[in-house]
């Protein structure tokens, strides 16, 4: 029997998610204004947190070298 659309298109999402999940690139997910919404496996591990989960919900900036917060803080303001 055809799938239906919404069929197709939950696979593909979950197709995507598994890639997103396996890729050895730092990925990331926030609001505006730098709020974590998600990380992939990869940039938790980058950041040195155990717990991916326990980054969600805060800045990405604070997993920036000191050193590179302003600016990054300022072009992020800028987009």
């Amino acid at each position: 029997a055809p799938s239906s659309a919404e069929d197709l298109l939950g696979a593909e999402q979950s197709l995507f998610r598994d890639l997103i999940e396996q890729l050895p690139d730092l990925v990331c997910h926030y609001k505006p204004d730098g709020t974590l919404l998600y990380v992939n496996p990869a940039y938790a591990a980058h950041a040195g947190q155990a717990r991916r989960e326990s980054m969600l919900g805060r800045s990405f900036l604070e997993y920036i070298d000191t050193g590179h917060r302003d600016f990054i803080g300022r072009a992020l303001r800028e987009l």
